[in-house]
C-alpha cells in the first residue's frame, strides 16, 4: 500500500496539470488554417481555381455584400450581426456549409500569436453560410499557368441588351452591392475595362470584382469594386501577350485575325481583322491575350481583340446647306481631319539659294513639333521647287512626294542645292506652276487636311501662260490648301511686290471657296459666318493673315519684309505654329459638332451589325442605349485566332509577343529576375555549371510551389519554355529557343554568363522605365505595364564549341 502511494500521488499531479492546460487551453480561440485550392468554375474556356493560397494561410474571410446577416448558430438562424460590403472577420469554426467568425481585429499578428486570439477580447460575429462570404484574398487564378485571370467588362448577350435600363448607365456598366445585382452600389465601370475576378455567385449570373489581383483587409474596401451580370464580362487573358509587328504589315489591309482555327491555318476565308484598323486604336486595344500555349505545342494562337458591336451605317445628319451626310462620310470626314499634309514649295533661284539651308533647318524643327504635338499624330511632308530656267546639271524632279521621313526630303532639298546652280534668266519665277505642281502632289488626298507653304522672293508675271491666277485658286480650292506664303527677301524691283500682290489674292480667293466648300461639313448653323471678310488682316509689319474665326471661316497667311530687309526665318517658324494650332483646332470644333449631332439626334437607326443581331431578335434597342454606346469603339470582346509563326521565314515576325501585368504582378517579375540573377550570376566566381544547376533547381521549386504541371521534364524545356513557365512571356529569342535547359551547361562561360546577366538587365531596366509611357498605360484609372522582347531576359544566338 505504501508502495502505490507515490504512483497516485504522480497520477493526481499529472491530471491537475492537464487540467489546468485546458483551462488555459480555454482562454485563447484559435483561428482556422484555409482549405487547399481547387476547381472553382470554367469560363470561357478557362478552368479557373478558387483563390486560397498555395501554401496555407490562417483564414480571414470579408462579407461579400452589404446588409449580410450572421446567425446564432447553424442551428438557429436567429439573425445576430449586420455586416458591411468587404467586412474582414476570422473564420474559427467550420460546420457543413457554415461558418463561424470573429471581428478581425488590425491590433493582432496572426503569425506571432500562431494563430490565437484572446477569448476576452475576441467579439463573436455569428455564424454565416459560406456562400454569403468571400473566403480568399487573391483573384481566381487559371488552373493550366496558375497566373491570375484577367477579365474585360463589355456588352454580350440578350440580358444586358434588354435591361439596358437596370445595367447601363450613360456609356458605363453598373455595380451592384449583391449577388442579386437588385441594389447599385454606385460605381460604374467603362466597357474596355481590365478587372479581376474573384467570386462567382451561387445561381451563376453575377461576378464580384476587383480592381487589383489580390486585397489585403486593409485595401479590400478600396480595391473591391462590386457584383456585376456575368454577360458584362468575359476572360481576357492572364499574363502572355502580343502586338502586331508594324514592319511585317506591308500591305494596306493585311489579315490578321480570324474566326476560327480553320481559316486562321489556311487564311483564305475573310479575317475578322486587319491591318488598316490598327492605326485607330488605343495602346491597350493593339494588345491581344495569348489564350492557349502555342510554345508549348499549339497550332494556333487563341486570342481576341474589342470591336464595336454596333452598325451605324444608316445612320445619317443634316449640314447647314439641308444635305445629308451619312454616317460613312462622317468617318471619312474624322479620318481626313486626322491626316495633315505639308507641302513646301520653294523658289529654287539663285536669288532665294540662301534659303534652302533654312528651309531644311525649319522642316526639322516642324517634325519635331509634329513629334510632340499632342493634337497632331499623323502628318507627312512633300516638297515642290520651281525656277523660271532648268539647270543643264539638274537631273532631280520639280516635285517631291508626300513622306513621313524628314531625311528624305532633306536629301532632296540638298540635292536640288547643289544642282540648280545656274544664274537666273528672268527676275519673275514661275509662283503658279510650283502652286500647281503642289496641288496635283495633293490632289489624292484633296479632302484631307492639306497646307501650303511657300517660301518665294518674285511674283509669277506673265512668263507662262498655261498657268494662270484663276486656274491656280481654283486647284488650291480642289485640294482645300490652306496658304502661308512667306517672302524671304524683298528690293525695289516691282517683281518683289508683285509676289505679296500675288499672295494676298490666292489666299483671299482660295480661303473665300474653300470657306463654301466647308459648309458642306457643318451642321451647326451657327457656326456659319453669314458675313465674311475676306480681306487680310494687318498685324505686325509685313504679316498679314486672315481673320479667323471672327471673320473668316477659314485660315491663311501672308508674311513679308520691308524694302531691302531679309525675313527673320523665325518668323516662319511662329507664324507657321500659329497656321497649325488654326488648322488642329477648326478640325477639332467642326469634328466635336459632327459627333455631338451624330452620337445624339442621329442615332435613330442605328443597329446591332449581323454577326450579332441574333442577340436582340424581336428586340428594339433603346435611344438611351444607342446614344450611350455610339462613341465607344471597343465595346465588345470578340474571340479569334492567328498563326504564331510567320508563313515565311525570311520576313520580319508578325508577332511581338509580351506580358501585361499589374503594378503588384510587375513587382513581383521584377523580384524574381533579381533573385535568378542573385543565384546565378551575381558572384565574382561564376561557374556556369553551378549556375545552371541553381537555375534549374529555382525553375522546380517554382513548379513545385505553384502546383503546376510542366508538358514535361524541366531539364529537357527551352529556356524560352522555362521562362514561360513563371513569366508567361513568349520569347522569340534564337538562343532561349534552341537550347535546352540540361545544355546550357554545355556552352561556353561567356554565353551562359551573359543568358543569366541578362535576367539583372531586364529587372533594372523594369525598375528605371517603370514610370516609361513605352511600358505603362491607364485602364480605367488603373495602372498596368506592357513588356515586349526588348524588356525581357534574351541572349545573342552564335555558333559556339561545346566543352
Amino acid at each position: 500500500m505504501n508502495i502505490a502511494r507515490p504512483f497516485i500521488c504522480l497520477s493526481l499531479l499529472a491530471t491537475w496539470m492537464l487540467s489546468g492546460c485546458a483551462l488555459l487551453q480555454s482562454k485563447q480561440i484559435k483561428v482556422k488554417k484555409t482549405p487547399a485550392d481547387s476547381h472553382y468554375t470554367t469560363l470561357n474556356n478557362y478552368t479557373l481555381l478558387n483563390g486560397y493560397p498555395y501554401q496555407r494561410d490562417w483564414w480571414i474571410a470579408f462579407s461579400d455584400r452589404e446588409l449580410n446577416t450572421t446567425c446564432i448558430s447553424p442551428t438557429n438562424n436567429m439573425p445576430l450581426k449586420k455586416m458591411g460590403f468587404m467586412d474582414a472577420a476570422y473564420i474559427v469554426e467550420e460546420n457543413a456549409q457554415y461558418v463561424k467568425l470573429l471581428q478581425y481585429s488590425a491590433d493582432i499578428d496572426l503569425a506571432n500569436n500562431k494563430g490565437r486570439l484572446p477569448r476576452k477580447t475576441a467579439k463573436t460575429t455569428g455564424w454565416i453560410k459560406k456562400d454569403k462570404l468571400l473566403l480568399w484574398q487573391v483573384a481566381l487564378p487559371d488552373n493550366s499557368s496558375r497566373f491570375t485571370a484577367k477579365a474585360i467588362i463589355h456588352l454580350s448577350g440578350r440580358d444586358i441588351l434588354a435591361n439596358a435600363n437596370r445595367y447601363v448607365l450613360g456609356d458605363s456598366m453598373i455595380l451592384f452591392s449583391s449577388p442579386s445585382l437588385q441594389t447599385p452600389n454606385g460605381i460604374h465601370i467603362a466597357p474596355g475595362s481590365l478587372v479581376y475576378l474573384y467570386k462567382q455567385s451561387e445561381d451563376k449570373k453575377s461576378f464580384l470584382i476587383g480592381k487589383e489581383p489580390s486585397i489585403t483587409v486593409e485595401t479590400a474596401k478600396q480595391n473591391m469594386l462590386g457584383w456585376i451580370n456575368k454577360d458584362a464580362i468575359s476572360i481576357w487573358g492572364t499574363n502572355s501577350a502580343f502586338s502586331f509587328n508594324p514592319e511585317a504589315l506591308t500591305a494596306d489591309s493585311t489579315g490578321l485575325l480570324y474566326a476560327n482555327q480553320d481559316v486562321a491555318l489556311s487564311q483564305k476565308g475573310k479575317p475578322l481583322f486587319t491591318s488598316s484598323e490598327i492605326p485607330g486604336r488605343t495602346f491597350f486595344e493593339n494588345i491581344h491575350p495569348v489564350q492557349n500555349r502555342p510554345l508549348l505545342g499549339d497550332s494556333t494562337i487563341q486570342t481576341g481583340y474589342l470591336e464595336n458591336i454596333m452598325d451605324y451605317s444608316k445612320n445619317s445628319v443634316y449640314n447647314v446647306l439641308g444635305n445629308p451626310i451619312t454616317y460613312h462620310q462622317y468617318l471619312q470626314i474624322m479620318k481626313n481631319f486626322r491626316q495633315i499634309n505639308v507641302v513646301f514649295v520653294l523658289d529654287a533661284s539663285v536669288n532665294n539659294r540662301m534659303y534652302f539651308p533654312l528651309a531644311k533647318s525649319i522642316i526639322q524643327d516642324l517634325q519635331m513639333y509634329f513629334d510632340t504635338a499632342t493634337q497632331v499624330k499623323n502628318y507627312r511632308f512633300g516638297a515642290v521647287t520651281y525656277k523660271y530656267n532648268k539647270c543643264r546639271l539638274d537631273t532631280f524632279q520639280n516635285v517631291f512626294g508626300l513622306t513621313h521621313n524628314f531625311t528624305d526630303v532633306e536629301y532632296y532639298l540638298d540635292q536640288k542645292l547643289n544642282l540648280a546652280t545656274c544664274s537666273d534668266e528672268n527676275i519673275y519665277q514661275p509662283l503658279y506652276r510650283g502652286l500647281s505642281d503642289a496641288c496635283n502632289l495633293l490632289m489624292p488626298y484633296k479632302n484631307e487636311t492639306n497646307m501650303i507653304i511657300v517660301i518665294g522672293t518674285t511674283g509669277n508675271g506673265n512668263i507662262e501662260d498655261r498657268f494662270t491666277m484663276g486656274n491656280t485658286i481654283n486647284k488650291l480650292t480642289q485640294v482645300r490648301a490652306r496658304l502661308l506664303m512667306f517672302q524671304s527677301l524683298s528690293k525695289r524691283n516691282d517683281a518683289y511686290n508683285d509676289f505679296v500682290l500675288d499672295a494676298e489674292k490666292l489666299v483671299t480667293s482660295s480661303a473665300a471657296n474653300i470657306a463654301e466648300l466647308k459648309k458642306e461639313m457643318l451642321v451647326d448653323i451657327n457656326d456659319v459666318i453669314y458675313n465674311p471678310s475676306y480681306s487680310m488682316r494687318t498685324g505686325d509689319s509685313g504679316i498679314y493673315t486672315m481673320d479667323y474665326p471672327r471673320k473668316s471661316m477659314t485660315q491663311g497667311m501672308v508674311l513679308f519684309p520691308k524694302k531691302g530687309e531679309i525675313m527673320p526665318a523665325g518668323v516662319l517658324k511662329n507664324y507657321f505654329d500659329t497656321l497649325l494650332m488654326q488648322v488642329a483646332s477648326d478640325n477639332n470644333i467642326t469634328g466635336t459638332k459632327l459627333k455631338e449631332y451624330f452620337y445624339t439626334i442621329g442615332v435613330k437607326s442605328t443597329s446591332l451589325k449581323p454577326a450579332f443581331a441574333s442577340y436582340a431578335s424581336n428586340l428594339q434597342l433603346s435611344t438611351g442605349f444607342t446614344r450611350a454606346f455610339a462613341g465607344a469603339k471597343n465595346n465588345y470582346f470578340i474571340p479569334a485566332y492567328t498563326l504564331p509563326v510567320n508563313n515565311d521565314r525570311n520576313t520580319p515576325f508578325l508577332l511581338n509577343y509580351g506580358v501585361l501585368l499589374s503594378e503588384t504582378e510587375y513587382d513581383k517579375l521584377m523580384d524574381q529576375f533579381y533573385t535568378i540573377y542573385s543565384i546565378t550570376a551575381a558572384s565574382e566566381n561564376f561557374n556556369a555549371k553551378k549556375a545552371c544547376r541553381r537555375y534549374k533547381t529555382y525553375v522546380q521549386e517554382y513548379v513545385k510551389v505553384n502546383k503546376i504541371t510542366p508538358p514535361f521534364n524541366i531539364k529537357r524545356m527551352t529556356l524560352a519554355q522555362n521562362l514561360y513557365l513563371y513569366t508567361g512571356f513568349i520569347s522569340a529569342d534564337s538562343l532561349f529557343n534552341t537550347t535546352p535547359l540540361r545544355k546550357l551547361k554545355k556552352r561556353n562561360p561567356e554565353t551562359v554568363l551573359r543568358v543569366f546577366n541578362s535576367f539583372k538587365y531586364a529587372a533594372d531596366a523594369m525598375q528605371d522605365n517603370k514610370n516609361s509611357s513605352n511600358v505603362k498605360f491607364n485602364n480605367n484609372n488603373i495602372f498596368y505595364y506592357y513588356l515586349n522582347q526588348q524588356q525581357m531576359p534574351q541572349g545573342v544566338y552564335q555558333k559556339e564549341e561545346t566543352e
